[in-house]
Protein backbone atom coordinates (compact mmCIF):
# COMPACT_ATOMS: atom_id res chain seq x y z
CA UNK A 1 0.00 0.00 0.00
CA UNK A 2 2.88 2.34 0.76
CA UNK A 3 4.05 2.39 -2.86
CA UNK A 4 0.61 3.54 -4.06
CA UNK A 5 0.25 6.41 -1.60
CA UNK A 6 1.97 8.91 -3.90
CA UNK A 7 -0.27 7.95 -6.82
CA UNK A 8 -3.44 8.16 -4.71
CA UNK A 9 -2.43 11.58 -3.44
CA UNK A 10 -1.63 12.86 -6.94
CA UNK A 11 -4.87 11.40 -8.34
CA UNK A 12 -6.94 13.05 -5.58
CA UNK A 13 -5.21 16.39 -6.03
CA UNK A 14 -5.63 16.47 -9.82
CA UNK A 15 -9.26 15.36 -9.79
CA UNK A 16 -10.18 17.70 -6.94
CA UNK A 17 -8.76 20.62 -8.92
CA UNK A 18 -10.60 19.43 -12.03
CA UNK A 19 -13.85 19.21 -10.03
CA UNK A 20 -13.24 22.71 -8.67
CA UNK A 21 -12.98 24.04 -12.23
CA UNK A 22 -16.02 22.15 -13.55
CA UNK A 23 -18.09 23.17 -10.50
CA UNK A 24 -17.10 26.80 -11.05
CA UNK A 25 -18.26 26.50 -14.66
CA UNK A 26 -21.60 25.03 -13.59
CA UNK A 27 -21.00 21.53 -14.94
CA UNK A 28 -20.92 19.63 -11.66
CA UNK A 29 -18.11 17.64 -10.16
CA UNK A 30 -15.98 14.99 -11.84
CA UNK A 31 -14.50 13.62 -8.63
CA UNK A 32 -17.33 12.52 -6.32
CA UNK A 33 -15.46 13.43 -3.13
CA UNK A 34 -14.78 17.07 -4.01
CA UNK A 35 -17.79 18.59 -2.21
CA UNK A 36 -17.32 16.44 0.88
CA UNK A 37 -15.96 18.58 3.66
CA UNK A 38 -13.67 15.85 4.90
CA UNK A 39 -10.47 17.89 4.62
CA UNK A 40 -11.74 21.48 4.72
CA UNK A 41 -13.81 21.07 7.88
CA UNK A 42 -13.22 17.84 9.76
CA UNK A 43 -15.60 17.01 12.57
CA UNK A 44 -15.01 18.86 15.81
CA UNK A 45 -13.15 21.90 14.45
CA UNK A 46 -16.12 24.23 14.77
CA UNK A 47 -19.35 24.08 16.73
CA UNK A 48 -21.43 26.10 14.26
CA UNK A 49 -22.39 24.78 10.86
CA UNK A 50 -24.72 26.32 8.33
CA UNK A 51 -26.67 25.55 5.18
CA UNK A 52 -28.48 27.74 2.73
CA UNK A 53 -32.06 26.82 1.88
CA UNK A 54 -34.58 28.12 -0.62
CA UNK A 55 -38.17 28.85 0.28
CA UNK A 56 -40.88 29.38 -2.32
CA UNK A 57 -43.42 32.16 -1.68
CA UNK A 58 -46.85 32.28 -3.35
CA UNK A 59 -49.51 34.68 -2.07
CA UNK A 60 -49.66 33.90 1.69
CA UNK A 61 -47.87 30.54 1.70
CA UNK A 62 -44.14 29.91 2.24
CA UNK A 63 -42.74 26.42 1.59
CA UNK A 64 -39.19 25.15 1.97
CA UNK A 65 -37.95 23.61 -1.27
CA UNK A 66 -36.52 20.15 -0.74
CA UNK A 67 -33.41 18.90 -2.48
CA UNK A 68 -34.97 15.73 -3.79
CA UNK A 69 -34.15 13.98 -7.04
CA UNK A 70 -35.71 15.46 -10.18
CA UNK A 71 -35.35 14.78 -13.91
CA UNK A 72 -32.75 17.55 -14.31
CA UNK A 73 -30.81 17.51 -11.02
CA UNK A 74 -30.16 15.11 -8.19
CA UNK A 75 -30.35 16.20 -4.56
CA UNK A 76 -26.59 16.71 -4.20
CA UNK A 77 -26.44 18.99 -7.23
CA UNK A 78 -29.30 21.10 -5.89
CA UNK A 79 -27.69 21.34 -2.45
CA UNK A 80 -24.33 22.26 -3.95
CA UNK A 81 -25.76 24.92 -6.26
CA UNK A 82 -27.84 26.55 -3.52
CA UNK A 83 -24.93 26.53 -1.05
CA UNK A 84 -22.40 27.88 -3.58
CA UNK A 85 -24.59 30.73 -4.81
CA UNK A 86 -26.00 31.31 -1.33
CA UNK A 87 -22.56 31.84 0.17
CA UNK A 88 -21.66 34.29 -2.61
CA UNK A 89 -24.85 36.26 -1.96
CA UNK A 90 -24.28 36.12 1.81
CA UNK A 91 -20.74 37.48 1.45
CA UNK A 92 -21.80 40.23 -0.96
CA UNK A 93 -25.49 41.18 -0.60
CA UNK A 94 -25.26 43.32 -3.76
CA UNK A 95 -24.12 40.41 -5.99
CA UNK A 96 -26.85 40.77 -8.63
CA UNK A 97 -25.31 38.12 -10.91
CA UNK A 98 -25.51 35.38 -8.27
CA UNK A 99 -29.04 36.44 -7.30
CA UNK A 100 -30.19 36.16 -10.92
CA UNK A 101 -28.52 32.76 -11.30
CA UNK A 102 -30.11 31.44 -8.10
CA UNK A 103 -33.53 32.85 -9.08
CA UNK A 104 -33.38 31.13 -12.48
CA UNK A 105 -32.21 27.91 -10.85
CA UNK A 106 -35.13 28.07 -8.40
CA UNK A 107 -37.55 28.70 -11.29
CA UNK A 108 -36.24 25.57 -13.04
CA UNK A 109 -36.49 23.25 -10.01
CA UNK A 110 -39.77 24.67 -8.59
CA UNK A 111 -41.56 26.96 -11.09
CA UNK A 112 -44.81 27.27 -9.10
CA UNK A 113 -43.75 30.20 -6.92
CA UNK A 114 -43.84 33.95 -7.52
CA UNK A 115 -40.74 34.72 -5.48
CA UNK A 116 -38.14 32.90 -3.40
CA UNK A 117 -36.34 33.48 -0.12
CA UNK A 118 -32.72 32.53 0.45
CA UNK A 119 -32.38 31.55 4.10
CA UNK A 120 -29.25 30.72 6.08
CA UNK A 121 -29.85 28.02 8.69
CA UNK A 122 -27.13 27.75 11.34
CA UNK A 123 -26.89 25.06 14.01
CA UNK A 124 -24.51 23.12 16.22
CA UNK A 125 -24.12 19.74 14.52
CA UNK A 126 -22.61 18.21 17.66
CA UNK A 127 -25.93 18.70 19.50
CA UNK A 128 -28.17 17.33 16.77
CA UNK A 129 -29.54 14.52 18.94
CA UNK A 130 -29.97 16.57 22.13
CA UNK A 131 -33.07 18.33 23.45
CA UNK A 132 -31.57 21.81 23.29
CA UNK A 133 -30.80 21.52 19.56
CA UNK A 134 -31.81 24.72 17.75
CA UNK A 135 -31.72 25.87 14.16
CA UNK A 136 -31.29 29.61 13.80
CA UNK A 137 -32.62 31.11 10.58
CA UNK A 138 -31.73 34.35 8.87
CA UNK A 139 -33.26 35.63 5.63
CA UNK A 140 -30.37 36.54 3.36
CA UNK A 141 -32.19 37.69 0.25
CA UNK A 142 -35.53 37.83 -1.54
CA UNK A 143 -35.33 36.63 -5.13
CA UNK A 144 -37.87 37.76 -7.72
Amino acid sequence: MKKYTYYLFAFSLVFSFLSFCTNKGGYGEVFPFYTWRLFTKPSGTSTTDFRYKLYGVSEQDTVRLTNTESPLFDGNQKESMINNLGSKIDQNRNDADSKVKLYHFAKVIEPNYQKYLLVKESFNAQKIDEKDFKINTEIISELQ
